[in-house]
């Protein structure tokens, strides 16, 4: 098999994939990320690949989801759980992932798995924000801080966030660790043509997002 990706560590027992496709990519953490952060139908369930092609596919054979997913994230503790539950169900693709954290990373401790395509700095920044929110305490804090804060002062851009999320798919028990990501990286386009938010009005709470992030994501510094 080819030489899939390379890796680094952005942060303490943070594993990042850099994979050089979107292909593999996909291939490697569509399973385990669907258990983490998936739908109800799907959710911390076993999955089998037959099941994920059944879900994912529309009536025409078309599954968008490999060419949508850009980046994907995944908690240690929800690997590890995915890891033992797939034990004699793994393809070729999740078989390296799992041998690369195995290798890597410290499973015995909390741990963080992150991927997106080499070159895609926008990408590798949200995983990054997602890390950091389970790794570090004190980011974690100011982050749902500032998620309480935009839902307080700016509800209805909160609101058309939070529905667009829920209609990408992600379960409850990501959202807020999702606004933060997004809001901490997203493009002015992103946030108006993804999210619709006027971005005038959330613009200063984007400011505080990305200012939290900046200010303990030291990746491009280390790289």
């Amino acid at each position: 098999m080819p030489k899939l990706f390379k890796t680094k560590k952005p942060i303490d027992n943070c594993l990042l994939f850099e994979f050089y496709t979107q292909k593999d990519l996909a291939l490697s953490f569509c399973r385990v990320e669907e258990f983490y952060e998936g739908n109800p139908k799907v959710n911390g369930k076993y999955l089998i690949l037959e099941e994920f092609l059944d879900q994912f596919m529309d009536k025409n054979g078309k599954i968008n989801y490999f060419e949508y997913w850009s980046g994907f994230n995944i908690p240690g503790d929800v690997f590890t759980k995915w890891f033992h539950m797939n034990a004699s169900d793994k393809t070729r693709w999740e078989t390296a992932l799992a041998e690369e954290v195995s290798k890597k990373l410290d499973m015995t401790r909390p741990y963080y798995v992150i991927g997106g395509k080499k070159g895609d700095m926008n990408t590798i920044d949200h995983e990054i924000a997602h890390a950091l929110y389970f790794m570090n305490k004190i980011y974690a804090l100011k982050m749902t801080e500032l998620v309480y804060a935009f839902y307080k002062q700016d509800r209805k851009n909160y609101t058309k966030m939070v529905n667009k999320l829920k209609k990408m798919g992600y379960g409850a028990n990501v959202i807020r660790d999702e606004v933060q990501a997004y809001m901490s990286t997203s493009t002015k386009k992103e946030l108006v043509e993804k999210f619709e938010l006027d971005y005038d009005t959330a613009l200063p709470m984007v400011k505080q997002f990305r200012k939290v992030l900046s200010g303990y994501n030291t990746y491009k510094k280390k790289s």
